[in-house]
């Protein structure tokens, strides 16, 4: 780009071009990421109380086998649920703008715009992992 002025322009382009993607998929990655850790904190405090019950029901004692396995899955399932999300809005937008004759944009323009409505779920991703970090595990008979 410095040595050939003449093409310095398309590189800034090309450049401006790429990271319009960066923040609206940081917005949506973090909150994901906040809000599947919330939910992988309360489902850890829960499981001694839901083992403590498969136990005395059932005479099975999971917790040791298939907790860090659950837990894992809890928080890549909630972090894709989001990607999903994310596709789903999308698409229900752009069909909803080319329904009603609205202004004509690319799908990719769409993705990137229903990205920067993550920014708000920031806050609840932050109140999921308060909740996850102050949840009081219920007692026995309230959970029976």
């Amino acid at each position: 780009m410095i040595l050939n002025p003449l093409t310095a322009g398309e590189a800034f382009k090309k450049r401006a071009a790429e990271e319009k993607w960066r923040l609206p998929l940081a917005l949506v990655l973090i909150t994901g990421v906040l809000s599947a850790a919330g939910i992988a904190l309360v489902y850890e405090k829960s499981e001694g109380l839901r083992s403590l019950y498969l136990a005395e029901e059932m005479g099975v004692t999971l917790r040791d086998e298939i907790w860090p396995i659950m837990t894992v899955t809890k928080f890549v399932t909630s972090l894709l649920m989001v990607f999903l999300g994310w596709g789903i809005k999308s698409s229900v937008f752009h069909g909803m703008a080319s329904l009603f004759k609205g202004k004509p944009a690319s799908i990719s323009s769409t993705v990137r715009l229903i990205g920067y409505t993550y920014l708000p779920l920031i806050f609840k991703g932050l109140a999921d992992v308060y909740r996850g970090l102050t949840y009081e595990i219920p007692s026995y008979e309230e959970y029976v």
